[in-house]
């Protein structure tokens, strides 16, 4: 007569062994790798993957699932007369250009919004007085297309007050200031910045090549110019063409930078459709009646919900939410925690018997074997690991 062969189910040893792990003291484990990390301590050779995909259904790790970051979209294409709107900004130099006794430490941008036309002009000093003189040197220069405009978009820089802010007015030039938390956005002069340096830089470090050793290349001030203008006369891509040609144009067209947001077409499949159970995104401070949020608040609603119906409508409110996939396999604290560490009742509960020996009959059971017990200890802790005989 054969010996019977016993076989342990990997999967449910696995989640015995992660919840005793797991739903402990110390424990509750920020991610899987931590969690893995503990079970190799302990002995186990589970599979990073499978531990992944026990935790994403654990009560504790959705709720504190950072959400994905959301990023101000701002989009200009509805500024269409040139010299409307202007943005401007300051581009600091690491290899300062000097010329005799002046040592140029910064250069002064300016870009149009509508055309996207540049001009900018280098500095010995970031002060007020300095920057305002470059304002008046550009915007006075017959040469040059750009005009005292209807509003000028800038950051909150010390170096855009005092006397810069004083000439502007006498020139009835409003000031936004736009800072980092506001919707709008200065992305035209960021990128008017980046692009510039990386181009000049490139040069800089060629020459660097051929010098001796701690001798730097110093050519801010003698490039500057020619490579704004490089950039006026090369063709942009929202408007379609270069800055130059732009100015030269009354009214010009652009692209917006991103998508528009549009209501759903006839034919067009609804992505959370009824019944999707889900999370909600909480405000800050919303569980501890607060406005901040605090490092020790979970991001996600605590109770899982279920969309009750779906409203198709013209820009309506959208929350930001958590689509929590089979919603019946979210696992809870389990019930000998609950009893240890809350005497109180309690209402959340996994879907499983209180004893042990039954959960494990029954689970033997559905396969039509013998059910075999295994006992071993994690952390101290008694630890059962149950198995059937196959047939």
């Amino acid at each position: 007569m054969s010996q019977p062969q016993i076989v342990i189910d990997p999967d449910e040893e696995l989640r015995i062994v992660c919840r005793l792990l797991f739903y402990n003291i110390p424990g509750f484990h920020p991610n899987a790798k931590k969690l893995h990390k503990a079970c190799q301590e302990e002995g186990y050779s589970f599979r990073l993957q499978d531990i992944a995909k026990w935790v994403k259904y654990q009560y504790s790790y959705q709720i504190y699932q950072q959400p994905l970051p959301c990023k101000a979209e701002a989009s200009f294409s509805k500024i269409k007369i040139p010299n409307k709107v202007h943005q401007c900004d300051i581009l600091l130099h690491t290899h300062d250009d000097q010329d005799g006794r002046r040592v140029f430490v910064c250069s002064f941008l300016v870009i149009d919004v509508a055309t996207r036309f540049k001009a900018g002009r280098s500095l010995t000093s970031r002060n007020s007085l300095k920057i305002w003189n470059a304002v008046e040197e550009i915007y006075e220069d017959p040469s040059n297309p750009l005009t005292w405009p209807g509003l000028l978009m800038t950051d909150g820089d010390a170096s855009f007050r005092g006397a810069f802010l004083r000439g502007m007015e006498q020139h009835n030039v409003p000031i936004r200031v736009v800072d980092l938390y506001s919707f709008e956005s200065l992305a035209l002069i960021k990128a008017f910045k980046k692009n510039l340096a990386k181009l000049i830089y490139k040069v800089q470090y060629a020459i660097e090549g051929r010098l001796a050793e701690g001798e730097r290349s110093r050519l801010w001030n003698k490039i500057l110019e020619k490579y704004i203008d490089f950039m006026n006369n090369s063709k942009t891509r929202l408007i379609g063409m270069s800055p130059a040609h732009a100015m030269t144009l009354e009214e010009v067209e652009s692209k917006p930078s991103s998508k528009a947001k549009r209501a759903i077409r006839r034919h067009e499949e609804i992505k959370l459709k009824k019944g999707t159970a889900v999370r909600y995104l909480l405000k800050p401070g919303e569980l501890e009646g607060d406005h901040r949020h605090r490092a020790t608040d979970p991001y996600w609603s605590l109770r899982v919900y279920k969309i009750k119906r779906v409203v198709v409508g013209r820009n309506p409110p959208q929350p930001e939410l958590q689509v929590i996939e089979e919603s019946d396999k979210i696992e809870y604290p389990p019930d000998e925690f609950m009893q240890k560490y809350h005497l109180t009742g309690f209402i959340h509960y996994v879907n499983a018997s209180s004893s042990k020996s039954v959960q494990a009959v029954d689970y033997a059971m559905k396969r039509d074997g013998q059910c075999l017990r295994k006992t071993g200890q994690i952390n101290g802790h008694d630890a059962e690991f149950f198995a059937w005989n196959a047939t």
